[in-house]
């Protein structure tokens, strides 16, 4: 049989092979990849293809939520009734470890948008809010990822540590997903890896700065930690510009997942003996089983060297490299040259940065801004120095003055927040009769239309106001 079990020629002798009646009815077969089964309220397949599952979970709890909204109760019993029904059916099947950051955020967005609209809410209402906690200000609506998370952390704890198959099969399986993950703790390659669910949940508690403890047969208690290996330690190093832009950015390690899934853990597997120089995309495979690494020469696993090389062999004085679409055959010998200092190049981000990307917060913003102040202050002469070579004074500037009565309170003026609320309950009363007072004038000179002009402007139609009442 040519091809894989899911292969064409592969179903068709599946099918032959289970072509069988019962009672004179013959059995119907189901595809193993396309054709999902239920079996205790989940759609399962034989290959494990979990995309029939979670597109039945998401329509199911779309349905669900839609008729929670539409019954004659009140914003809270909604809120509660989205709690107690609609959230126990989404978790039902996260014991089977089926879904990705996506999908999860995906259900995230249909329990937050049915909170909104059962509390009347603009769906431009930050979900931030919708997932806080009561007590501090928020709605309480938590999002499905802490339960996905503490129901897969759960479960993984209780296998590994079983003294039965299930521990010894369990503790295998996660070595191999690890092992194709190149030891990376990284949320995105493992979403992308083919049966990596215990890998996810391992990913996730670890993001969340958890680990998972493992009790050996002498008592003693192990905590398992993915630090990576000295390839995907590379790997984070590396910026890409695409769109030749000027914003470099870090390269995703899911792009080299092929790479990572052959066992590659160094970058000196992957140069050629006495130079340092990257091998051909053709002789990969061929290199490196001498290392004793068995790899299938496959034009996935050509492109995501390629783009390794390509990002590797650029010079570092032209910037980050742009490397776009990459092509499965050979590089000339001068794109496969190692740039030099490649073990200086910066960590993936820089300390404090939040985004993937390596940008900094706001705050990182703000922060070297008053330390450049400060020092500038610190550093203003003294009355000893001589005045050929001190500077020209610094400028004082007045001091800002508030202009709202909230603000005075923000910085600490005198007042409590009785008095911000008189105050702005007095600027609301006045803008309020400002605005009757208009509407009066308008109405006054459309009642005296036929009386000869002139009219006073829309500015004084205040002053008109009161003279025609006198």
């Amino acid at each position: 049989m040519s091809g894989g079990p899911l292969s064409r020629e592969g179903v068709a002798s599946l099918r032959t092979q289970l072509a069988f009646n019962i009672s004179g009815r013959q059995v119907p077969f189901l595809h193993p990849h396309d054709k999902p089964y239920k079996y205790l309220g989940v759609w399962v397949t034989p290959s494990l293809n979990w995309q029939h599952q979670r597109a039945a979970l998401a329509e199911a709890a779309v349905e669900k939520a839609d008729s929670i909204l539409r019954c004659p109760a009140s914003a809270a019993q909604k809120q509660r009734l989205l709690e107690t029904l609609l959230r126990p059916h989404i978790r039902y099947s996260f014991s089977t470890g089926a879904y990705t950051a996506a999908d999860i955020a995906r259900l995230d967005s249909i329990m937050s948008c049915a909170a909104k609209f059962a509390w009347r809410l603009p769906r431009g209402t930050p979900t931030a809010l919708i997932q806080e906690d009561q007590e501090r200000g928020g709605m309480g609506v938590p999002s499905l990822q802490e339960d996905y998370v503490k129901e897969m952390v759960a479960l993984l704890t209780t296998a590994l540590n079983g003294t039965g198959r299930l521990g010894a099969v369990t503790y295998a399986l996660l070595e191999k997903q690890v092992q194709a993950a190149g030891l990376a703790a990284d949320s995105a390659l493992a979403d992308r890896l083919q049966h990596s669910r215990l890998l996810r949940a391992l990913t996730w508690l670890q993001s969340a700065g958890g680990q998972i403890a493992r009790f050996t047969g002498g008592g003693q208690m192990q905590w398992m930690q993915l630090k990576g290996c000295d390839l995907t330690a590379v790997l984070c190093r590396l910026r890409n510009d695409p769109l030749d832009l000027g914003l470099p950015e870090r390269v995703p390690l899911h792009q080299f997942r092929v790479l990572l899934e052959t066992g590659v853990t160094s970058l000196a597997q992957l140069l050629e003996a006495g130079t340092g120089r990257m091998v051909a995309a053709s002789k990969l495979s061929a290199h490196l089983r001498l290392h004793g690494i068995t790899a299938r020469d496959t034009p996935a696993l050509r492109k995501a060297y390629n783009r390794l090389t390509l990002l590797l062999s650029a010079d570092p004085a032209e910037g980050p490299p742009r490397v776009g679409t990459v092509s499965a055959g050979d590089l000339p010998a001068a794109q496969r040259e190692l740039r030099q200092g490649l073990e200086e190049t910066p960590p993936a981000a820089p300390p404090g940065a939040r985004y993937p990307n390596g940008q900094a917060t706001i705050t990182d913003y703000l922060r070297p801004a008053n330390a450049a102040e400060q020092d500038a202050t610190d550093a203003a002469p003294g009355e000893g120095q001589s005045s050929g070579s001190q500077p020209a004074p610094a400028r004082r500037r007045r001091p800002r003055r508030a202009s709202r009565p909230g603000e005075q309170l923000r910085q600490g003026a005198e007042g409590t927040l009785q008095d911000y609320v008189n105050d702005l309950r007095k600027q609301w009363e006045a803008k309020d009769k400002r605005g009757r007072q208009t509407r009066e004038a308008r109405e006054l000179r459309a009642k005296h239309a036929d009386c000869p002009p002139p009219w006073p402007s829309d500015s004084a139609e205040c002053e008109l106001t009161d003279e025609l009442q006198r």
